[in-house]
């Protein structure tokens, strides 16, 4: 990417993460996933699957033009 677009990034990723609900929490935010090809991923509670969904929905309209390619893992606490 660009300068201009890492920038614009970074800035829409900041306004999303001001955005959030407290429904979602962001726990942890990693540049990199060692011994995956992913550069870089999100570690998030949600109070409610529809919370998550609603969530993804927004993320991925926000990121989609430069976060390509995403994988989800989901994880239920006993």
């Amino acid at each position: 990417m660009s300068e201009e677009e890492v920038k614009k990034a970074k800035e829409e990723w900041e306004k999303f993460k001001n955005s959030l609900g407290e429904d979602v929490r962001i726990i942890g935010e990693y540049a990199h996933a060692w011994g995956t090809h992913y550069n870089g991923f999100i570690l998030l509670e949600a109070s409610n699957f529809d919370a998550f969904q609603s969530f993804w929905k927004k993320f991925r309209d926000t990121t989609r033009w430069y976060a390509i390619e995403t994988h989800t893992i989901f994880g239920e606490k006993e």
